[in-house]
């Protein structure tokens, strides 16, 4: 899970984008 977080940062996501597939992975 780790290493996809990492390959959306380097594509450049914006934080509420972070914060929205966070809030998918996490229960």
């Amino acid at each position: 899970m780790v290493i996809q977080v990492i390959n959306f940062n380097l594509e450049g996501i914006t934080h509420d984008d972070f914060m929205g597939v966070a809030n998918e992975v996490a229960p």
